[in-house]
């Protein structure tokens, strides 16, 4: 045959006769278990067959051709001339249930889906026949699961036949499928024909199983997962199935009452019970729920309240995500409007309040998940109005506590995000008025809330109603925390940029308070009292929103009577030790308002050079760079103010500010090594042309990001600084220094160059280099303590800031998400109103005094062991420095007893 008949090209060739690929992915057995779930009623139906016949003895037959086990034929050859017809079964069922529990007890994994297959069938045979054989049917069932011994207590008189513990090995997935359907047939043909019976004796003994599967340890477990299937068949065949209302009530009464012990179990229970087809809601939940809602409402143990408050959030948020429309969500949202309606109509009853305060919370929860987009907006509306016509909030003394206000907060929040344009101007503008009205400090966290929420109609709502509150708020009582939180919020409003239509006279007025709560002559302002140094910090960011010029004289009194109290280095970092709200905190804040109050502005530097003359101003610039220059926070803030003041006719040398600054410069902070080089940049500091052009430099090195994105360039700037900068026009000590603050960076491509670096430019000056280098080894190497015996770091002769109030101020930090904990059952839309709420509201005061705490302790953490082999690196770098003061050397390694691991460097020599 010639090329061209019946040719093939390879390609084809080898793609028509490639093996399929498959791709075989191993599951763990709790990956597997979480596809588990039980099957539907319709699939689980038995089929019909002749009236004298059974589905039991048809079931035995249908097995026997499939099975082979030794136990499922015992069982099955015995059996089945006991159930040849009808009648013989209901003759013999006694017998067949005895011989089906002591077969399922010891038979092989394999035969268990068989024998559980005809349990269901004598179940739907036999129905109420079994019933007193149900209890034992159960309790074999269960003891398939894998338990523990650990039963847990209980006073119910049937928990004492606890489930067997089995010793085989633990069920497959297909095996806990088949009995999750033989459990839905026992309950649906015996317990649910018997619920009044039956319903507490089995929620106990399901109850023991589900605690008994949690609480097993073991390899491959997945416990969580088998109280999930568990729950799903108890709420599906059961909870949602139980007819007449004292049934309902009695099998809610028993989740309610194990809710705060099994938290998972029963939510996944309830969310099982109101789930149905095509993402509606069962009809049986509004039954299910209004039940749960008063059991809620009357409950008085605090721990059972915050455990259904759990609940009923879990259970209303899976309800939102599970339903796509309003209309699917009628049964719940119809409800809750009820029973909203219904306690709103008798708000002067006795604990009226704590019940509607308690309904609040629940109401949250539709109405900020999905950004309430499953309530109709007549619902909303309606909720609006029925919250401001409540006559308790109306009242010239309102009966809330400040929680029952919180919640009522969180709920306006959520139901005013939630409604539309149609609500702005009727309900929404009357509940604003009532909290207006009755609730001032209220609603202005109402309205920060609403900022930060991002609300459409807060400049038509909002933004008329506010400036009337602003100054009786401050000027309120300081004792008990509301001018400030006041305080805190308005500052908040200012940085959202939303208060620019405020008057000129409110503003003024604020001005003025301002002024006289910082009054430092007249008393009321002191460095003692830590509200007055929060309140300064909030206070200055409204010095660019307030008049021009408002808080400099308080500033700079502050700053006076700051440099006389701490009016030496020592004294100022003892304060800086001793508490958060230190003296240097304050004298940062100081210095940025000043630049930030008359920065931009026509009067500023004239009014400033009036209160702040240039004697006083010279004697502040001593202070920094003596006293001070060990906080990068200071510095900053004063280099921010000094950029925006005039002129000053003081001299300083470069020489006499590089030795105040030269321990700054070393520090192994990025922010104080950058504030240091404005401050020697300044044009006060006389330097010859070759000094600054060499600082300028290093400020653009060091201005280099220490990260993925910065590290190349700052490798290649240092590795080039010598050889682009001739020694004449550079300085050693300046040089020397910096290139040591780089051993302390946490970047270790940064390391090697500037070994490197400080090697060659020990070669031009081995003197002065060696002493350099020599007194950083002394500080970096562990010293024993003549008190312990322990070798100890003086971390502080290195520039570490570690005072003694950082542990405990911030040992309660953390930058998670307060609502992270919950994974199952959660909505970003909910999330967010619930972290803002409690951002802007109890945790708000707490969180500042965090903030302020955490930002004078820098995150960045010094390797002390590192930086002393890098110093070693060096003098590996350069041997004849090394071999020239060895005997120095030795003498040092001898005293400090270093042991070989560390002198590695060292011993490439």
């Amino acid at each position: 045959m010639s090329d061209s008949e019946g040719s093939f090209d390879d390609d084809q060739v080898v793609q028509q006769y490639r093996a399929p690929r498959t791709k075989w992915l191993r599951k763990s057995y709790h990956q597997q278990l979480k596809n588990v779930h039980v099957p539907s009623a319709l699939a689980t139906t038995a089929l019909d067959f002749d009236e004298t016949d059974s589905h039991f003895h048809e079931s035995i037959q249908r097995w026997r051709e499939i099975s082979v086990q030794p136990s499922f034929l015992s069982f099955a050859s015995r059996a089945e001339s006991m159930s040849r017809s009808f009648a013989l079964l209901i003759h013999n069922w006694k017998s067949i249930v005895e011989l089906w529990i002591q077969v399922i007890s010891v038979c092989e994994e394999e035969a268990i889906t068989p024998l559980l297959d005809m349990l269901q069938n004598l179940a739907h045979d036999l129905r109420a026949t079994l019933l007193p054989s149900y209890p034992s049917l159960l309790t074999a069932v269960l003891a398939i699961l894998p338990s523990t011994n650990i039963q847990p207590q209980s006073s119910e008189p049937s928990s004492s036949s606890s489930p067997p513990t089995s010793s085989r090995p633990l069920p497959t997935p297909n095996t806990i499928k088949t009995l999750l359907t033989t459990l839905s047939s026992l309950f649906r043909y015996i317990l649910l024909p018997n619920a009044t019976q039956l319903l507490r004796p089995s929620w106990t003994l399901l109850r023991q199983n589900m605690i008994s599967v949690v609480r097993r340890k073991g390899a491959g477990m997945s416990g969580e997962e088998i109280e999930r299937t568990l729950a799903e068949v108890w709420g599906g065949s059961v909870v949602r199935k139980v007819k007449g209302k004292e049934v309902q009530r009695e099998v809610v009464d028993l989740l309610v009452d194990a809710c705060a012990e099994q938290p998972e179990g029963v939510t996944w229970i309830l969310v099982s019970a109101i789930q149905a087809p095509n993402g509606t809601i069962h009809p049986s939940t509004k039954a299910l729920l209004a039940h749960l809602l008063e059991r809620y409402l009357s409950e008085r143990e605090e721990e059972l309240v915050s455990a259904l408050v759990v609940l009923l959030r879990r259970v209303l948020t899976s309800a939102v995500n599970w339903t796509t429309t309003p209309k699917a969500f009628d049964n719940i949202s119809a409800l809750l409007l009820e029973v909203y309606n219904h306690e709103t109509s008798k708000d002067e009853e006795i604990d009226s309040d704590e019940r509607i305060a308690r309904l609040w919370k629940v109401l949250v929860f539709t109405l900020s998940a999905k950004k309430g987009s499953r309530m109709h907006m007549k619902q909303i509306s309606s909720i609006l109005s029925l919250t401001a016509s409540l006559s308790s909030l109306a009242s010239s003394s309102p009966s809330f506590t400040p929680p029952q206000l919180t919640a009522l907060t969180h709920c306006a929040s959520a139901a005013l995000l939630a409604g539309d344009m149609t609500t702005w101007n009727g309900p929404a503008r009357r509940l604003t008025h009532v909290f207006f009205s009755s609730f001032p400090l209220l609603s202005l966290r109402l309205s920060a809330i609403l900022s930060d929420l991002d609300w459409a109609g807060w400049n038509l709502v909002i933004a008329p109603q506010i400036s009337q509150i602003l100054i009786p708020l401050l000027k309120g009582d300081q004792r008990s925390g509301s001018s400030s939180q006041a305080l805190a919020l308005l500052s908040h409003l200012v940085k959202k940029g939303l208060l620019g239509d405020v008057s000129d006279l409110v503003r003024d007025q604020i001005a003025e308070w301002a002024r006289e709560r910082l009054d430092v002559r007249g008393g009321k302002w002191t460095l003692d009292n830590e509200v007055d140094v929060y309140d300064l910090s909030t206070i200055s960011f409204l010095a660019a929103w307030l008049p021009a010029d408002s808080l400099v004289s308080s500033a700079v009194s502050i700053v006076h009577h700051i440099l006389e109290t701490c009016s030496t280095k020592e004294a100022a970092k003892a304060d800086f030790d001793s508490k958060p709200t230190n003296a240097a905190l304050t004298l940062s804040i100081c210095f940025t308002t000043l630049g930030r109050d008359h920065k931009g502005k026509k009067n500023g530097s004239g009014t400033l050079s009036t209160v702040f003359n240039l004697e006083a101003h010279d004697r502040c610039m001593k202070a920094v760079m003596e006293n001070w220059s060990w906080s990068s926070d200071v510095l900053d803030g004063y280099c921010t103010f000094i950029e925006s003041s005039p002129p000053s006719n003081l001299k300083i040398s470069y020489e006499t500010a590089f030795a105040h600054l030269r321990s700054s410069l070393l520090s192994p902070y990025q922010p104080l090594r950058l504030a240091t080089f404005r401050f020697l940049l300044f044009p006060s500091i006389t330097r010859t042309p070759s000094q600054d052009h060499f600082l300028r430099k290093l400020q653009s090195i060091e201005r280099v990001s220490i990260d993925f994105e910065g590290f190349k360039e700052r490798v290649n700037k240092i590795s080039t600084l010598l050889v682009e900068t001739p020694p004449r026009d550079r300085d050693f000590d300046l040089t020397s220094t910096w290139l040591l603050s780089q051993l302390k960076v946490n970047l270790r491509p940064v390391w090697a160059p500037s070994v490197n670096a400080l090697a060659g430019l020990m070669k031009e000056d081995p003197v002065r280099g060696w002493e350099v280098l020599f007194k950083e080894l002394a500080k970096a190497s562990p010293k024993e303590n003549e008190r312990t015996g322990e070798k100890e770091v003086d971390l502080k002769g290195l520039g570490v800031l570690e005072p003694r109030w950082k542990e405990d101020a911030l040992k309660n930090y953390t930058d998670a998400d307060p609502m992270d904990v919950e994974k199952s059952w959660t909505d970003a839309d909910r999330r967010t109103v619930t972290r803002v709420v409690m951002n802007l509201g109890d945790l708000a005061d707490e969180r500042m005094k965090l903030d302020l705490a955490k930002a004078q302790v820098p995150a960045r953490k010094l390797d002390v062991l590192n930086y002393e082999n890098q110093i070693l690196a060096v003098l590996a770098e350069a041997p004849h420095v090394a071999e020239r003061f060895h005997r120095s050397l030795i003498s040092f390694f001898l005293s400090r007893k270093m042991p070989r691991y560390r002198l590695s460097h060292y011993l490439t020599l």
